[in-house]
């Protein structure tokens, strides 16, 4: 790897890079920042649209394979360890870092299956549990993640790491519209559901249906006004005597395969 041929971050790119890390300037222009190894090699592998890419010098294999791949499909950039810290979110990043177009996913242009199961985050604020939601619906085959209401970009930098590539893999739909949401899934023959800890024990709903919606809220407050405008039947997880809550992401993850898992049950 000749790291002398590549260019050296510029100063206009360099404050993109910084500020990307805004929700506002994310949404303007279109953009959000991939860092890490794992991140980026999941982006140049998805086709997940890299508009170019930065790298420090490293003699790390894994990462050296990268950049070389990198530059054979967009333009490479060179900084320093301590200027991909000063422009990226985390304190220590991993060598290499990629501008991402955010994708133009859409209820109404979605590719629905016979079976399909949508998450529905509304006010989930922490952007490592909406990472790890994302993770979870898309290792369970989950159609797409609706992120709805008062809820923490998708595209911030946590959420991203948070999610471990999944973001490229799943489709992430950011709505903020109610009554459009509850007329795609009425229309699409979807049964909703909201996970709240009066509802129904999970583990005793029969008759699941083919198309599930799950709507899960934040920890501290639940569900926001968006998951009010949609009908939906509570659910909950039993937990022992004590036991006041469950982390937002733990809970999606346990509801999600449940519900995957009576689907898959039903056709035996």
């Amino acid at each position: 790897m000749d790291w002398n041929a590549l260019p050296d971050l510029s100063t206009a790119k360099g404050k993109l890079l910084r500020k990307l890390q805004a929700r506002k300037h994310r949404r303007r222009e279109g953009l959000f920042v991939a860092e890490g190894v794992r991140l980026v090699e999941e982006a140049a592998g998805c086709d997940a649209g890299i508009e170019w890419a930065v790298a420090a010098e490293t003699d790390e294999p894994r990462c050296t394979a990268l950049v070389e791949r990198l530059t054979r499909q967009t333009e490479v950039c060179r900084a320093g360890d301590r200027e991909l810290s000063r422009l990226l979110d985390t304190a220590s990043p991993q060598g290499v870092a990629a501008l991402c177009r955010i994708p133009d996913h859409k209820l109404e242009t979605l590719a629905l299956p016979g079976k399909a199961l949508i998450v529905i985050c509304d006010t989930i604020r922490d952007p490592g549990n909406l990472g790890a939601i994302v993770r979870t619906a898309a290792a369970a085959g989950c159609t797409a993640v609706v992120v709805a209401g008062q809820s923490v970009d998708p595209w911030n930098p946590k959420a991203v790491r948070g999610s471990m590539g999944a973001v490229f893999r799943l489709p992430v739909i950011v709505s903020d519209s109610p009554d459009q949401c509850a007329e795609y899934l009425g229309d699409n023959h979807f049964t909703t559901y909201l996970a709240n800890m009066s509802g129904t024990d999970l583990f005793t709903l029969q008759d699941i249906p083919d198309r599930c919606a799950l709507i899960i809220g934040g920890e501290a407050g639940g569900a926001g006004a968006f998951s009010a405008r949609l009908h939906s039947a509570a659910v909950s997880i039993p937990m022992a005597r004590g036991a006041e809550s469950l982390n937002a992401a733990v809970a999606a993850g346990i509801i999600i395969y449940q519900l995957s898992h009576a689907r898959r049950g039903a056709d035996r």
